[in-house]
């Protein structure tokens, strides 16, 4: 019975992690000709373990050799539970370290710790060897975890081992995911007769024979033609197995580890991520912003730069960042009163000021469950999913300094102090109550404002469950702080994106009302301009934003006013005035306009006759057009109220078709004229073109 669990190995090279797996498995994961020859593991190895309960769960074994832990995190990348091997003849080294640092920062929760090669010591060793493991393990993943002596070479204390392992998995659930499918490719072949085969830890979602699939970040495409576990036909798969696809429509040469097999059109390539950071203890240097590091993440590796997003105000005076990590080791040595205080914030287990982050000791008592807000800006491009763990190490040299969790795969680039401070609130959320609903709109949050399309595209979810959990948020979008609005399409905006956008608005009509304050108000497109407060939001069809200034109407920000039958926006609150000089102009050139009857007068003529300046006039003419009194029709011309209402009845007394050369006969005046009249009243909808004719509306 094929069970979705993987058990991961993890320790210091030759401690016996393939031996003691080939002595529970019967399987050697040394596969390779240079690992037989060296003795030693170099790439990741997999082993099918039978339960006593008859289920199959799948053994990942790593290298323990510090060249290549870039395979032993991208082994531990898809592991539920872990084995820490320590060869007691030779107790706590190096990697047993930072292995387990790294299994520490990639979520693993639970496993055993294997005291390898009992039979090459005496008792008092071996408890030696069990007293090291206890205090090497104290205040991590595997603290309580228990330790097995065990022989691979005699088989004492395997059978033990195997029983210990079904006991972990009885207490851990099957994995939970509401993603679509993705697997981060740990190695690629070709096989005569199948073509290219892939193999990985499938992290989420399930797929099937003949589905088409897309290879990430490259945007290829594929299908699937087969499906393996452990050597064994499947007609399916589900998150947490051990799978290998056979891809039809991709060759070798254009797939790499690295890569990841993902369901169709679900997820796209990014180079900007938001994520929460931890910075191990062992690091005391921190990490600094704009830190070059090696990025780990599934099965990828990149170089990325750090970006620090929290500068908040000191909120705890902590311990000594300089005391040692436990008894007996070195703080920084410097004699300096390090307080926490005397950086900007502290978030979980992490210290951050302006310009770095700094770890706090394990026995400080501040160990949390949210790390510093950041992102991660790659030089190549990576595809990962929300929620997927990561780890970090320094680019030279290569030492491992931290790691997270990816928040938001595809984020915004942070603008500004105040756009870093929300975007770091944003992840701390996000940390705390991971879910599919809290991940929707953090999404939003992010963007600031996004159409539901938009919305599914960034999700990574299949569309059954994306409608499904779009409803929760829809119910009640308010408590996830978004606001949402039908216009030309169905949209979601932040609170805060909201109100940046009305302050913006109310900026630019601020500025407008100083300027004009005879004039009504803005029409929509003229506070367009207000969105580039929002990222993301030059996206926006105009429909859609004259919905959100509806919204800014309802909620009595802004108030709306009809001008020429059109909805423009004024400022609450602000009163229209005109000044005696503007209305005396402004009843001149109606004056004017009217006494020119039908043969209407043009724009540079009415300057010179009213001898006003090009300025005054423009806001004279505006005012008026405002308030009915005139149109300006093509080419400058003025058409006074009283001047259209005698046209319309000229062209209601007119006998036969209504023609420009009719017109011009009855109104005595130039064919051009006519046609300019008529053009005019044909695009206010008061006549209709047919041919030649015109037809009253």
């Amino acid at each position: 019975m094929e069970y979705p669990f993987i058990f991961g190995t993890a320790g210091h090279i030759d401690h016996g992690k393939t031996a003691l797996v080939r002595a529970m498995t019967g399987v050697d994961c040394d596969r390779l000709e240079e690992e037989k020859r060296r003795g030693i593991t170099i790439e990741l190895g997999f082993a099918p373990l039978t339960l006593a309960s008859g289920k199959t769960l799948s053994i990942i074994d790593v290298p323990g050799h510090e060249r290549f832990i870039r395979q032993m995190a991208a082994g531990a990348a898809g592991m539920d539970a872990a084995m820490l091997v320590i060869a007691a003849s030779e107790g706590v080294m190096p990697q047993t370290r930072e292995h387990l640092d790294i299994l520490d920062i990639l979520g693993v929760k639970f496993g055993l710790v294997a005291l390898t090669k009992k039979d090459l010591v005496d008792e008092e060793t071996l408890e030696l060897a069990t007293a090291e493991a206890l205090e090497v393990i104290r205040g991590t993943c595997l603290e309580g975890a228990p330790i097995i002596p065990v022989s691979s070479l005699t088989g004492e204390g395997v059978p033990r081992i195997v029983e210990a392992i079904e006991e972990i998995i009885d207490k851990i659930p099957p994995r939970k995911s509401f993603g679509a499918f993705f697997l981060p490719i740990d190695r690629v072949f070709s096989k005569k007769g199948f073509g290219s085969v892939v193999t990985g830890t499938s992290y989420q979602g399930s797929i099937a024979e003949g589905d088409e699939v897309d290879i990430m970040p490259s945007g290829l495409a594929g299908k699937v033609r087969s499906l393996q576990t452990h050597g064994e036909k499947t007609s399916a798969v589900m998150a947490g197995q051990r799978v290998a696809i056979n891809l039809s429509a991709v060759s070798c040469e254009q797939l790499e580890r690295g890569d990841a097999v993902c369901a169709k059109g679900a997820f796209t390539a990014t180079s900007c991520m938001n994520a929460s950071l931890h910075v191990l203890p062992s690091a005391k240097a921190g990490i600094a912003h704009w830190q070059r590091v090696r990025l780990h993440v599934g099965t990828a590796d990149v170089v990325a730069r750090i970006v620090l997003l929290s500068s908040a105000s000191p909120l705890v005076r902590a311990p000594l960042i300089n005391e040692p990590r436990m008894s007996g080791e070195q703080g920084t040595g410097n004699g300096e009163q390090g307080f926490a205080s005397d950086y900007a914030h502290i978030t979980g287990n992490t210290l951050i000021n302006q310009s770095k982050i700094l770890p706090v000791p394990h026995h400080s008592g501040l160990k949390g469950v949210c790390g510093a807000g950041v992102q991660l800006l790659t030089e190549l491009p990576v595809t990962v999913t929300a929620g997927q763990r990561f780890v970090i190490r320094s680019y030279s040299p290569l030492v491992t300094i931290g790691g997270g969790r990816i928040m938001l795969p595809n984020a915004e680039r942070a603008k500004g102090k105040a756009d870093r401070e929300a975007k770091a609130s944003i992840i701390e959320e996000l940390a705390t109550d991971f879910g599919p609903v809290p991940l929707l709109a953090a999404i939003v949050r992010d963007k600031g404002v996004l159409g539901v399309s938009g919305l599914f595209a960034l999700s990574q979810m299949e569309r059954k469950v994306f409608d499904e959990h779009l409803e929760q948020l829809s119910a009640a979008p308010e408590k996830a702080g978004l606001l949402e609005f039908f216009g030309a399409s169905r949209n979601f905006i932040s609170a805060d994106a909201f109100e940046a956008a009305l302050r913006a608005v109310l900026r630019l009509l601020k500025t407008f009302h100083a300027k004009y304050p005879e004039r009504a108000g803005l029409a929509p497109e003229n506070l367009l301009p207000a969105l580039d407060s929002i990222h993301g939001a030059q996206k926006i069809a105009l429909g859609d934003f004259k919905d959100i200034l509806s919204l800014m109407a309802a909620r009595g920000g802004i108030a709306p006013v009809e001008v020429q039958g059109k909805t423009c926006y004024r400022a609450a609150g602000q009163k229209q005035t005109v000044d005696k000089k503007l209305l005396e102009l402004a009843g001149r050139i109606k004056q004017e306009g009217e006494a020119a009857g039908f043969n209407l007068v043009k724009l540079p003529e009415l300057e010179a006759i009213v001898g006003a300046s090009p300025a005054d006039m423009k806001r004279a003419i505006k005012y008026l057009q405002e308030n009915e009194s005139l149109r300006v029709l093509d080419g400058g011309l003025i058409l006074p109220l009283k001047t259209r209402e005698a046209l319309l009845a000229v062209l209601t007394s007119l006998e036969g078709d209504i023609t420009v050369a009719a017109l011009r006969d009855a109104l005595g005046v130039n064919r051009k004229l006519s046609l300019s009249m008529l053009d005019f009243l044909d695009a206010q909808g008061l006549t209709k073109r047919d041919g030649d004719k015109r037809i009253l509306s």
